[in-house]
């Protein structure tokens, strides 16, 4: 289990690789089928000779399972990744070959124009005045028809909805092994780091950047998924 015990200590770095998929997966509810529905949806928008783009590559299962669905197609994938130790735990095979890894934070690095663009739970730990910026690029990057597919954990609209959700998702982790000290500890680390949106700001935001077509795919307690079409 990842340690996290000072208040805003939260990091992706050092050796979290090693346990950052189970973790994840015990944080966040329905992680891997969001993973799955993410993979699916990209048929929709590659092509031959399409570039994807997943902006918070990590340990690079996402991109992994979009390759599995697109075998038949030729595509250029790009993994957006700050923590170089996450990069170098990515294991390369023969059937995904065609992968060009960046470590560098997103809003420091020129994309390319592209058809397929993935946000899953990364824009919510880059600093709220950057992130207009960033959908922008984004937006910018897409090809006219081209998908974005953000992901985030989000504040509820009010605060009763709230302690609801903050309830369940306790319940959630503790049904899953973390411990009470664990879970309060996970809080305070991230205090500073994480900054949700509502659901209503992160849809403003991105009709701000441009993209006028969106629609919510995905909700799980306060983890809503976002399909923005170019």
């Amino acid at each position: 289990m990842i340690k996290t015990f000072k208040t805003g200590k939260w990091t992706f770095g050092k050796n979290v690789y090693k346990e950052f998929n189970s973790h994840i997966e015990k944080s966040i509810p329905s992680y891997l089928k969001t993973q799955k529905l993410i993979s699916e949806l990209s048929t929709y928008f590659l092509r031959e000779d399409s570039i994807c783009y997943d902006i918070g590559f990590s340990t690079g299962t996402l991109l992994v399972k979009i390759n599995n669905l697109n075998l038949e197609k030729k595509i250029n994938f790009i993994g957006i990744e700050p923590e170089l130790n996450m990069l170098k735990s990515f294991k390369r095979s023969k059937e995904f070959k065609k992968i060009t890894l960046i470590n560098k934070v997103v809003e420091n690095i020129k994309m390319k124009k592209s058809d397929y663009i993935i946000s899953h739970y990364t824009l919510q730990f880059i600093r709220q005045n950057l992130r207009l910026k960033i959908l922008k690029k984004i937006y910018n990057s897409l090809n006219p028809g081209g998908g974005f597919v953000l992901f985030e954990k989000v504040y509820a609209n009010n605060s009763r909805f709230e302690k609801i959700f903050s309830d369940m998702l306790v319940d959630f982790k503790s049904k899953n092994n973390f411990s009470e000290k664990e879970i309060i500890n996970k809080n305070k680390a991230i205090r500073g780091i994480l900054e949700p949106l509502t659901t209503r700001q992160n849809i403003i935001n991105l009709k701000k950047a441009g993209f006028k077509n969106n629609q919510i795919i995905h909700q799980d307690i306060n983890f809503i998924g976002i399909l923005s079409i170019k």
